[in-house]
């Protein structure tokens, strides 16, 4: 699939929701840059040529719900609404973090 580069590195970036919610289900890769000089019009921005691999989700059926939800809160900062401070160190020093 080709993309626009930026958007590419969005779907790696694990502090964004798009990016958690789809390495669940997909292997995402960069395979190489499509430069947009490639392109007729030239584009203002350069491409990407993306690999998306399903894959056998990691999250069952029944808890995905509650997987997205849990994402959405961490990646908007919202995780002192799911953990009290202490549930939250203790899962930074299990973590090794």
């Amino acid at each position: 699939l080709i993309v626009e580069y930026g958007f590419a590195k969005r779907l790696l970036n694990t502090k964004r929701s798009l990016a958690l919610l789809l390495m669940a289900e997909v292997d995402i890769s960069i395979l190489s840059m499509v430069p947009r000089e490639y392109f007729h019009p030239k584009p203002k921005v350069n491409s990407s040529l993306i690999r998306l691999n399903r894959k056998k989700s990691r999250i069952s059926h029944k808890d995905k719900q509650k997987y997205n939800y849990f994402v959405m809160k961490w990646v908007n900062k919202e995780y002192k609404k799911i953990f009290t401070k202490n549930q939250f160190n203790n899962s930074l020093k299990h973590a090794g973090i």
